[in-house]
């Protein structure tokens, strides 16, 4: 007797960025009552538009049955498919050979995030500047800032289940996706899957490795996915965008 639903929480803008979240509402007497809870959420400059704000957006949900599994796309600050803000960008999937999540050390650069004027300057910077870091992930579900070139550990900073970077001296207190994180990712989209056994509490993220270098985006489809129970498989629907050549492709994305 349980529904699970869920949508974008889409403030006061009709744009597909700016700050979007997303909100699951759950009924345990099919439909007569509800709960809800904002599953995604970073909440950067307040629940409203703004177009240097990180992106939630099509979250799409499936269940075996006693487990729910949702996926949903995920923007850094200011990046997204379309409206304001900088287009999700191509030349990266964001993962290193390992599926290990790419970082930049902003550290030196003069061309800053949401600057009026500097949109292209800073759209450059943040494509040809080379991501000499990655994340490493600790038994404990909390991650380490290491070096590409040889492994070493980045002192100084901590990095949670949920992203949230934070600084030993307390100066940083803040997300990865977010504007003021002081180690960027790749700015392209990423496919952010939770689970969650009530559909009111969720788990941490992972961080789903399916975008190729040559898209400018690789989407979830929104909506419902399948469960095949003859082969245990998770099943939704997704879609490639190449800006370039202005094309787009249907695919499945699939979980054993």
């Amino acid at each position: 007797g349980t529904v699970v639903a869920m949508a974008d929480a889409r403030w006061n803008t009709w744009a597909d960025c700016g700050g979007l979240d997303t909100i699951v509402s759950v009924s345990k007497d099919n439909g007569k009552t509800w709960n809800y809870t904002y599953a995604n959420y970073l909440g950067d400059n307040g629940d409203a538009y703004n177009p240097w704000s990180t992106t939630f957006i099509a979250p799409a949900i499936a269940t075996d049955g006693e487990k729910l599994y949702m996926i949903a796309d995920l923007f850094p600050a200011g990046f997204s498919t379309m409206a304001h803000g900088y287009p999700s960008q191509s030349g990266s999937g964001g993962f290193d050979s390992d599926g290990r999540l790419m970082l930049r050390d902003l550290v030196g650069d003069t061309h800053r995030h949401g600057n009026v004027g500097e949109k292209d300057a800073y759209l450059h910077m943040a494509t040809s500047r080379s991501y000499e870091f990655y994340l490493d992930a600790n038994s404990d579900g909390s991650y380490t800032i290491r070096r590409a070139s040889d492994g070493s550990a980045v002192d100084g900073y901590g990095v949670d289940a949920m992203l949230n970077i934070r600084s030993a001296d307390g100066s940083v207190n803040t997300h990865l996706f977010k504007a003021d994180s002081p180690y960027q990712v790749y700015p392209t989209n990423y496919l952010y899957l939770t689970t969650s056994a009530d559909g009111l509490s969720w788990s941490a993220p992972r961080l789903i490795p399916a975008k190729k270098a040559d898209e400018s985006a690789f989407l979830i489809g929104p909506g419902s996915g399948t469960y095949d129970a003859a082969r245990g498989n998770l099943i939704f629907t997704a879609y490639s965008y190449n800006r370039s050549y202005e094309s787009q492709k249907t695919c499945l994305l699939w979980m054993d």
